[in-house]
């Protein structure tokens, strides 16, 4: 642990998003959490999930107050591609998720699918946030793919899971990022 007046100068972190990415998930994880427990055993309540990924975002991702508190930095270059093909790639998969299996009413399958491309959606974020969004990426993986294994198990248990593996790493990363203590952008990591 570095003592809090262990100011460090000129320390360029390499995910300067990570906290604020941390509490998008924190956020997204109990939009799930509610949208599923407000849902049915095949599928989470649409509407709670919609509103509430919208105000995550807009609340937490594109907040300029949010990110000018909890950013130490900008992205790079890479970080801004890697960022632009992940949300470029769910912009157009779950869509066609949707469409495509809206005809056979079986919405527990079209949001486990939705689930395992969001999981795959997280790796290109590991350029952007570090090497807990691959093990985000994993066990959102594995979850919805177990999901899809056990078609006899309600959606609530994947639905639950799911937000429990977002809010424990998004709390992880939300506490254990470094922070701007000025601004000069010199940082103190706390750990």
């Amino acid at each position: 642990m570095v003592d809090e007046n262990n100011k460090v100068n000129d320390f360029k972190y390499p995910y300067p998003r990570q906290k604020i990415f941390g509490l998008f998930l924190i956020g997204v994880s109990i939009t799930m959490a509610l949208a599923t427990i407000l849902g049915t055993n095949q599928y989470p309540n649409a509407l709670v999930f919609i509103i509430g990924y919208i105000i995550s975002m807009v609340g937490i991702m594109f907040n300029k107050k949010v990110r000018t508190r909890f950013s130490i930095g900008e992205s790079t270059p890479l970080q801004e591609k890697a960022s632009k093909f992940s949300l470029t790639f769910i912009s157009v998969i779950v869509p066609i998720i949707g469409m495509s299996l809206s005809r056979t009413g079986n919405y527990r399958l079209i949001w486990l699918l939705i689930l395992l491309a969001v999981g795959i959606h997280f790796i290109p974020f590991t350029l952007v946030h570090g090497k807990l969004t691959l093990m985000l990426a994993i066990l959102t993986i594995i979850n919805s793919c177990i999901g899809l294994y056990l078609f006899n198990t309600s959606f609530v248990v994947f639905g639950i899971i799911d937000a429990i593996i977002k809010l424990i790493i998004g709390i992880v990363l939300f506490k254990f990022s470094p922070f701007i203590i000025n601004k000069r952008n010199r940082l103190n990591v706390m750990q």
